[in-house]
């Protein structure tokens, strides 16, 4: 018996394919410019920062591979054209770690922008399962942004005493890679 293929209605919308290889890209500029941002924050001598923004990016990573996981699901292709990263002579420019904590709120704040973006693109597509997936992304971006706002409330307060700060934030631990990326794993 010859097996028949498979039909199915997980086909992506071609716009929903597109916006969400962009922000994929997003992504990947995000974590290289979070790698730069720590040899900034080492530049400037605060090792613990240096370590939390590694953290970050690797974060990012894990972002990078929920949605494409995701498309792969929806049979959509990644498509990666362009990556726009800071320049050497931008992270030069920075003096101080309130500026990346300045940056990288600005950042979260764009890409949680972006997300709304997208879901109300996926609803207008009646693309109810993107939609649902980028409830996650919103809920990260949220708690995220959070806590970027605490942190730069701590360092306003602290009167330019950043090192214990910096002691702090390095004791920031690597995310769980596969409760991120598969959010039901169960370890055996």
């Amino acid at each position: 018996m010859e097996l028949k293929p498979l039909k199915h209605h997980i086909v992506m919308p071609k716009p929903i394919q597109a916006a969400l290889n962009h922000f994929l890209a997003t992504h990947v500029q995000l974590q290289l410019d979070l790698y730069n941002y720590s040899a900034a924050a080492d530049r400037l001598g605060y090792n613990g920062f240096c370590h939390w923004l590694q953290v970050q990016a690797q974060d990012e990573v894990l972002h990078q591979r929920k949605i494409m996981n995701y498309l792969f699901q929806r049979e959509a292709l990644v498509e990666i054209n362009t990556i726009n990263i800071s320049t050497s002579a931008d992270i030069k420019m920075v003096k101080d770690i309130d500026t990346i904590v300045h940056l990288l709120h600005e950042a979260k704040a764009k890409f949680l922008i972006k997300t709304h973006e997208i879901v109300k693109m996926a609803q207008a597509e009646n693309d109810a399962a993107t939609s649902h997936f980028m409830d996650w992304f919103i809920e990260d971006f949220v708690e995220e942004i959070d806590e970027l706002k605490v942190l730069h409330d701590q360092l306003a307060i602290a009167n330019g005493d950043h090192y214990r700060w910096d002691r702090h934030q390095g004791k920031r631990t690597e995310p769980d890679t596969l409760r991120v990326i598969v959010p039901f794993y169960e370890p055996a």
